[in-house]
């Protein structure tokens, strides 16, 4: 029996659960993403990316510490996630804007921003299948853990980097 067979035992059909995973994931940022949105244009933007990088961040340091396979427990990361991303994406493009060197020059700077935002989402999946497979072989399902852990890694980074932003306003 394969890797993925004992998968698909376990959850049945395991491409329509990611799908499920995903759905709560957006269900419960929606809600976060628009308080968060309104409460940042008062608290200021930084807050609310280190508080996202602490939901993510958990619940990928969950994923490597536990492993979990009880369904409850995956789903219910799923909406601590979902908080997280609403969180972050409340605030992202507020933040760049807030931080524009020149507002002449915006489509400029939005620009850069948008190649910085989507280029590394090219290259993760790349990197991501290169170390799943490489820890796998090592041990199973250390790949995982490789892969959240990066996770972890560059969400404090983001948050780190994000400190470091001078307020314009």
């Amino acid at each position: 029996m394969g890797r993925g067979s004992r998968w698909r035992n376990r959850f049945g059909n395991a491409d329509q659960f990611t799908s499920n995973w995903l759905a709560i994931v957006f269900v419960s940022a929606i809600p976060f993403g628009i308080t968060g949105g309104m409460i940042s244009d008062r608290l200021g933007r930084k807050i609310f990316v280190y508080l996202s990088g602490a939901a993510q961040s958990l619940v990928a340091l969950i994923f490597i510490a536990l492993y979990p396979t009880q369904i409850p427990l995956v789903l219910a990361m799923a909406a601590i996630y979902g908080l997280g991303y609403g969180l972050y994406y409340a605030v992202d493009w507020a933040l760049a804007c807030d931080t524009l060197p020149d507002r002449s020059k915006s489509a400029k700077d939005m620009g850069l921003f948008h190649v910085a935002q989507t280029l590394p989402q090219t290259i993760a999946p790349a990197i991501g299948g290169y170390l799943l497979d490489y820890f796998n072989h090592i041990s199973p399902n250390s790949g995982y853990r490789a892969v959240f852990g990066s996770a972890i890694v560059f969400f404090v980074l983001g948050t780190i980097f994000v400190s470091r932003i001078k307020s314009v306003r």
